[in-house]
């Protein structure tokens, strides 16, 4: 990642946090192609093509939940899209469940359901089995979990994510690849 770029989302974030809420613009600007490549990948690869949700609405929506926080508890550019990306699941995740609670009685709460927003039932039971996988690796391994969302969710290199965490490459590519391993027998079954 450039670090130029880096140095200028940090000083923009820190300026926006401290009350300039003109920076927001120039915030959004110099993220928003990173946010909609994220969120393309995420319904393209994890949650199967075909999902009607669209990159955009994801990307928004996500910035939208971030910003709505007083602060935004991030270090740096990867870091950042690490959250982004992280809540972009949890976006998912909610519009999944909301999917399964419709269907069951309600107990008199209403729950609004967006068409642009639809996951097809195998879709929702796809999106919910990767979630929870990701929660029981971040239970038993944090740092491994955080490394996986990090390269697979927010796209972050070897060299970032290292970089971000203080860790060799190495490092990041040994941990990257028993992550693979868990969440591949939790999804399979063991």
């Amino acid at each position: 990642m450039n670090t130029e770029r880096n140095e200028k989302f940090v000083q923009l974030l820190k300026d926006y946090q401290g009350g300039d809420p003109e920076k927001l613009n120039e915030l959004s600007q110099l993220v928003y192609n990173d946010l909609r490549r994220i969120a393309a990948d995420l319904l393209k690869s994890e949650y199967r093509a075909g999902v009607s949700m669209q990159a955009t609405m994801l990307a928004s929506d996500s910035v939208m939940r971030l910003l709505a926080k007083s602060a935004i508890p991030v270090n740096d550019l990867p870091h950042f899209l690490a959250v982004a990306a992280r809540t972009m699941r949890q976006i998912l995740i909610d519009h999944a469940r909301s999917k399964d609670a419709a269907k069951r009685p309600s107990s008199g709460q209403r729950v609004e359901l967006r068409d642009d927003l639809a996951l097809t039932e195998d879709e929702r039971v796809e999106v919910l089995a990767l979630h929870d996988a990701l929660n029981r690796l971040e239970k038993e391994d944090p740092d491994q979990a955080e490394i996986l969302v990090m390269h697979y969710f927010s796209g972050a290199s070897v060299e970032e994510i290292a970089e971000h965490l203080g860790i060799s490459s190495r490092t990041v590519k040994r941990r990257l690849d028993t992550g693979r391993l868990f969440l591949k027998a939790e999804l399979n079954g063991k």
